[in-house]
C-alpha cells in the first residue's frame, strides 16, 4: 500500500514539475513577445508624421472629424481596403475626442494610436503563434527580424492600416488549413479581404482541401471571389465611393497604354531584383522569402508553396506599380515563410529511423496542445472585428448621406439664387466632411463673390480656398480660380493675379478651355484692382 502511495505521489510531483516548466516557458515566450511589441510601438510611432505624411493621411482617412476617403490621395484601390481604414478612423476619433483642440497634444495622441494599432496586431500574431507552435520563439523572432527590413530606405517607412492585419489573417488561414478547419479558414480569408484584396490568394488553400470533393473545392473557391467582389461593391456604394477590380485584374482589363506601363513595371521589377546593391529586395523579410522559395519545395509543403508563389507572382507581374520594390507588401507571407523554414529545419535534424517518407504527406507541423484554443479565439476575433467595422461603417455612411443631402440642398439654393441658404448648407456639409474639396471650394466662392455684401467675407474665403487648394495639391484650376477670387475680396490683388495665372496654366495644360478663358477674364479684373461679383438673373 505504501509503495502504491509513493508511486502516486511521485507521478503527481512529476506532473507538477512538467506543468511548472511549461508555464515558465509560456511566460518567457509571452514576455519576449510583449517586449517585441513594445519595441515595434516605438519604432513605428515616428512614421506617423515623417516623410510625405502618407501614413498619417491613410490612418486618419475614415475619421468622422478628418474624413477624406473621397480625396484623390486615397484612390480607388485604397478605398477597397475599408476594414483597416474604418478601424483606424475609430482610433483617430478616440484620440481627437480626448483633445478637441487637435493641437500638438492631439497629434501626439494620434501618433500613439497609430503605433498602438500596429503593435496590437503584431502582438496578436505573436500570441497566436505561441499557442500553436512548439518553435514559437524562433518563429516570432524570425517574424520580428523580417519586419525590420521595412524600415530600410528601399521603399520607405510606410505602415498602412492593412499591413499587419493581412499578415495575421493570411497566417491564420494557413494554420486553419493545416488543422482542417476549412470553413473557419474560409471565414478568416473573407474577413482578411476587408483589409486588403491580396488575402484572396489564400483561397488557393481551398483547392487543396483533402476532406472536400473537387466540385466543392471549386465552388467554394469561386464563392470566396464572389463574396469579395459583391460585398466590396456594396460597401463602397454605401459610402458613395468608386470601385475598381482587385489588384492585377485592373491591369489586365485596361487599355494598351496601361498594359505597356505594366510591362515596364515588370522590367523595373527585374532590375530591382537583380540590382547589385546592399539594400537589395532579396533581403526582404530577413531573406526568408528567398530561402523558402529555394528550400521548401517538398510534397508536404505544396499547398503553402503554391500560395506563396502565387502571391509573389501577383506582386511581380500583376501589380499596377513596381511591386517588387514595395518590400512591406511581402509581410503577408512573412510568418508563413518562417513557419515553413522552421519546420524544414526541424525535419532536417530528425533521426533517420523516425522519418517515414511514405508518410511524409501526412506528417503534421510541430504544434502544441494549446492549438485547440485557436479556433474559438479566431471566432471571437472575427465577430469582434466584423462588429467594429460594421459599426464604424454605419457611422461613416450616416455622415456621408447627411453630407450629400447638404450638398444637394446647397445646389438647389444656388439654382434659386438663395445665396444665404447655399452658404449655410455648404458650411453644414463641411461639418460632416471638413476635407471635401467641393464643399470648401463652393463655400469659399460664395464668401468671395456673393452679390450681398453681408454674405461676403474675404478672410474666411481665403481660408476655405487655401484648404481646397492644399487638398488638391494646387494641381486643379477651379480651386485656384476660387482662391484668386478670395484674395481679390480680401484686397490682396497681387496674390489674386498670381493664383488666376496659375489656374490658366494648369487649365490650358489639361485642355480645359472654358476654365482658362474664365480665369483670363477674372484676372483682368484683379489687375484693375476689382473683385468679381456674382450677378442675380432675376
Amino acid at each position: 500500500m505504501s509503495v502504491q502511495a509513493s508511486d502516486g505521489n511521485q507521478a503527481a510531483d512529476d506532473l507538477s514539475i512538467r506543468i511548472r516548466k511549461k508555464l515558465q516557458v509560456f511566460l518567457f515566450e509571452m514576455f519576449v513577445a510583449l517586449s517585441m511589441g513594445v519595441a515595434f510601438f516605438f519604432l513605428v510611432k515616428p512614421c506617423f508624421v515623417s516623410g510625405d505624411m502618407t501614413n498619417r493621411y491613410t490612418f486618419t482617412s475614415a475619421s468622422v472629424h478628418l474624413y477624406r476617403l473621397d480625396q484623390q490621395l486615397m484612390g480607388t484601390l485604397w478605398n477597397e481596403r475599408l476594414g483597416g481604414l474604418l478601424l483606424t478612423g475609430a482610433v483617430t476619433d478616440r484620440a481627437l475626442n480626448r483633445d478637441s483642440a487637435n493641437g500638438q497634444e492631439g497629434l501626439e495622441r494620434m501618433s500613439n494610436g497609430f503605433a498602438a494599432y500596429h503593435a496590437f496586431w503584431l502582438l496578436l500574431l505573436f500570441v497566436a503563434v505561441i499557442l500553436v507552435f512548439r518553435d514559437s520563439l524562433l518563429i516570432n523572432l524570425g517574424v520580428f527580424a523580417g519586419l525590420m527590413y521595412d524600415f530600410s530606405p528601399i521603399s520607405g517607412p510606410y505602415f498602412y492600416p492593412w499591413d499587419i492585419p493581412v499578415m495575421f489573417f493570411a497566417t491564420m488561414a494557413a494554420v486553419l488549413f493545416e488543422r482542417r478547419h476549412h470553413w473557419l479558414m474560409v471565414a478568416a480569408i473573407c474577413v482578411g479581404c476587408l483589409f486588403k484584396e491580396t488575402v484572396l490568394v489564400c483561397a488557393l488553400f481551398v483547392l487543396f482541401a483533402p476532406d472536400w470533393r473537387r466540385s466543392k473545392r471549386i465552388a467554394v473557391f469561386f464563392g470566396i471571389m464572389a463574396v469579395y467582389l459583391i460585398g466590396e461593391r456594396l460597401l463602397l456604394k454605401g459610402l458613395v465611393l468608386p470601385a475598381a477590380l482587385p489588384g492585377g485584374l485592373s491591369v489586365l482589363s485596361t487599355h494598351g497604354a496601361s498594359r505597356a506601363l505594366a510591362l515596364k513595371n515588370v522590367l523595373d521589377n527585374l532590375k530591382a531584383l537583380f540590382a547589385p546593391r546592399l539594400n537589395s529586395v532579396l533581403f526582404a523579410n530577413a531573406g526568408t522569402l528567398v530561402a523558402v522559395l529555394a528550400l521548401c519545395w517538398q510534397r508536404r509543403y505544396l499547398p503553402y508553396m503554391t500560395v506563396i508563389s502565387a502571391y509573389v507572382a501577383t506582386m511581380f507581374f500583376l501589380a499596377p506599380y513596381p511591386g517588387i520594390s514595395e518590400v512591406r507588401d511581402f509581410m503577408q507571407v512573412l510568418p508563413l515563410s518562417v513557419i515553413l523554414l522552421s519546420d524544414w529545419r526541424r525535419r532536417l535534424y530528425e533521426p533517420r529511423e523516425t522519418a517515414d517518407p511514405s508518410q511524409s504527406a501526412r506528417v503534421k507541423w510541430a504544434m502544441r496542445r494549446t492549438v485547440s484554443l485557436l479556433p474559438p479565439i479566431i471566432v471571437l476575433m472575427i465577430f469582434a472585428i466584423v462588429g467594429i467595422i460594421a459599426w464604424r461603417y454605419c457611422v461613416i455612411a450616416k455622415n456621408v448621406n447627411a453630407f450629400n443631402e447638404q450638398l444637394d440642398l446647397a445646389r438647389a439654393a444656388m439654382k434659386a439664387e438663395d445665396f444665404a441658404s447655399a452658404i449655410d448648407h455648404e458650411e453644414q456639409a463641411l461639418a460632416y466632411d471638413p476635407n471635401s474639396v467641393e464643399a470648401l471650394n463652393n463655400a469659399a466662392w460664395l464668401r468671395a463673390t456673393a452679390p450681398d455684401a453681408g454674405l461676403r467675407n474675404g478672410g474666411e474665403a481665403v481660408r476655405l480656398a487655401e484648404a481646397a487648394c492644399e487638398l488638391t495639391r494646387r494641381e486643379e484650376p477651379v480651386p485656384l480660380c476660387t482662391l484668386a477670387a478670395a484674395y481679390a475680396e480680401a484686397g490682396q490683388y497681387d496674390q489674386a493675379v498670381a493664383s488666376a495665372r496659375a489656374a490658366i496654366v494648369i487649365a490650358q495644360k489639361d485642355g480645359e478651355t472654358n476654365v482658362s478663358e474664365k480665369a483670363g477674364e477674372w484676372m483682368k479684373l484683379y489687375e484693375a484692382h476689382t473683385a468679381y461679383r456674382l450677378e442675380r438673373k432675376k
